[in-house]
């Protein structure tokens, strides 16, 4: 389960855990990769790389850093520091704040007006700073925009101190049911640490939320986490770290944080025993209100077009005409399809024509990629140097489609080998799967793998797996991810498979809408599905479809705003 991220900017870098948030083939001999592909179209080369030549540096994390002392010097030349790092000291202005000529809160005094809100000002001199009188601060700081001179002085009851120079925000929750709960925010450091220390801690929590949900807000709890997801690309927010205690918990170490909220242009204090945001904040992840009903779709293609994959090609399109078929006049416009299709280097091979192309520079109607799938997206017949080929191209391409801003966007990669690594010579983007990873959650794109397995290059497929699995990731459940192996010899198989894919997402749209499930949903009757499995739908489309939706809903949602000091606690490991 995961909570806040910490992050020096708006793109998360490290994930962190909330432990008071507990609940409880074909028989084909194994082939040379590169005599897979061929060398039709281009000149032999020397052999094949290594399996091992194609693995990076991806999964390596730098060291944790150790606790920084809290001493504050202050030597009337240039800014204040921090005795232990001799960082500079730095404030950030809440909304609505002044700097002043002199320590008299006056009109008169004023030297500039709204100073802009949250961006850092260095301090230069700490007058009679009193942070132990809750929301009221009493002192001045002395500040400047760069190190060189102080501009004026602000009130201590108008910025935050801000030490650690991190901020964190809200990763994605999950699903409503098996989802992490929401963060909860303590009044101090000592009510955090008497949860921490119980020797039934995840009993104390689960009765915290109890009690939560029930109106009955515990003493020691100031704030909570909205049920639903806060997205940060749309209710902007900051959740600076003032102040942080390093602990261990069931022999993990784990961090108590100190943090404030900063909402632009708000003031104030958002509290559980404000009613109003108490409300707010306890509306389920899963309550949609009114926005359901102009829900849209954008599903974007992204398959291989080397030489061994016309026959899927060809099996994706007929899925999509399924797919139309089965649209009802509504369903049919809240549709919009991208066709995206990778290759290789054609700086080693330019035969191959292309690396990847977009073929629907705007995103069209069902009907037109099934024209695009029979004309335009052809397997070439030249092979590649070698058995991976430029898959995280093909994925950077298609995220940089033309999404509509108010659709869930989705994403199905279907290939049958592992791509270049970073660093490698046909690795063309200089990315790999954690940075398109990174851009898919940013872009809020959920990305679903189908992984075409050919039983004689068994040496890539963990290679592939590994690749595909962390692309398709399902976010808010970071040991779940949506993919998909289907034999390469069995070509029924995948056709069975992209007809329920396309099956269940067609579905999945209608129920959100409120009407019924399958083909027959325009005379009002249920229909099951007859492709995949059944009438059951994948799990893996399922929980890319409700991560997508949570995603959704909490557009709705809006950050608690925290201005007082000592600010709030929460716990991460």
């Amino acid at each position: 389960m995961t909570i806040p991220e910490i992050s020096a900017t708006r793109r998360p870098v490290l994930s962190l855990c909330l432990p008071l948030l507990m609940a409880f083939g074909l028989g084909t001999a194994q082939a040379d990769l590169s005599a897979l592909e061929g060398t039709v179209g281009h000149a032999p080369a020397g052999g094949s790389p290594s399996l091992w030549d194609l693995e990076g540096d991806t999964g390596h994390a730098a060291a944790a850093s150790e606790p920084r002392d809290d001493g504050i010097r202050c030597a009337g030349e240039g800014p204040c520091v921090e005795v232990s790092t001799e960082l500079a000291l730095r404030v950030l202005p809440r909304p609505f704040s002044h700097v002043y000529a002199e320590r008299q809160a006056d009109e008169s005094a004023i030297i500039q007006a709204n100073v802009a809100a949250f961006r850092p000002l260095y301090v230069f001199a700490r007058e009679g700073v009193d942070l132990d009188r809750g929301g009221d601060p009493e002192g001045w700081y002395q500040v400047g925009q760069g190190r060189d001179a102080p501009l004026g002085w602000m009130q201590a009851r108008d910025v935050f101190e801000w030490r650690q120079a991190l901020l964190v925000s809200y990763t994605h929750p999950g699903d409503p049911i098996e989802g992490r709960s929401p963060v909860l925010m303590f009044q101090d450091l000592a009510s955090l640490e008497s949860l921490v220390d119980d020797m039934d801690m995840a009993g104390r929590a689960r009765s915290l939320y109890t009690d939560i949900r029930e109106g009955e807000v515990p003493e020691s709890v100031v704030s909570m986490e909205p049920e639903r997801f806060v997205d940060i690309t749309r209710q902007f927010y900051m959740l600076p770290i003032l102040d942080w205690e390093q602990t261990r918990i069931r022999g993990d170490d784990a961090r108590l944080l100190q943090l404030a909220a900063a909402v632009p242009r708000a003031r104030g204090a958002d509290t559980l025993t404000n009613p109003e945001y108490a409300d707010q904040s306890r509306v389920g992840r899963g309550e949609a209100g009114a926005g359901l009903q102009d829900l849209k779709v954008d599903l974007v293609f992204v398959i291989d077009t080397t030489r061994s994959m016309q026959p899927f090609i060809d099996m994706t399109r007929d899925a999509v005409a399924r797919m139309t078929r089965e649209f009802t006049g509504e369903t049919s416009a809240r549709f919009r399809f991208g066709l995206v299709t990778f290759r290789d280097s054609i700086e080693v091979i330019p035969a191959l024509e292309y690396v990847t192309r977009n073929h629907t520079p705007e995103l069209v109607d069902g009907e037109a990629l099934v024209d695009l799938l029979a004309h335009s997206a052809r397997a070439t017949e030249v092979g590649s140097l070698d058995y991976a080929e430029e898959g995280f191209a093909g994925v950077d391409t298609a995220l940089r489609s033309a999404w509509r801003e108010d659709a869930l966007r989705f994403m199905i990669l279907v290939g049958d080998a592992s791509s270049h690594p970073k660093g490698h010579a046909q690795n063309v983007t200089g990315k790999d799967e954690v940075d398109l990873r990174r851009e898919l959650d940013d872009a809020q794109v959920h990305l679903l793998a189908i992984h075409l397995q050919d039983p004689r290059a068994e040496a890539d497929h963990p290679i592939a797996h590994a690749q595909f699995s962390h692309l398709s990731r399902v976010r808010g459940d970071a040991g779940r991810s949506a993919i998909e192996a289907v034999d390469a010899f069995e070509q029924a198989q995948y056709l069975a498979l992209v007809e329920q894919v396309t099956d269940d997402i067609n579905n999945l749209l209608r129920q959100a809408m409120g009407g019924p499930a399958g083909p027959a949903a325009s005379t009002g009757q249920v229909a099951t599905s007859t492709a995949g499995t059944g009438d059951a739908e994948l799990e893996s489309v399922s929980a890319l479809w409700q991560a997508a939706l949570v995603e959704y809903i909490g557009r709705e949602a809006t950050p608690p705003r925290r201005t007082s000091w000592p600010g709030r606690w929460i716990v991460t490991w």
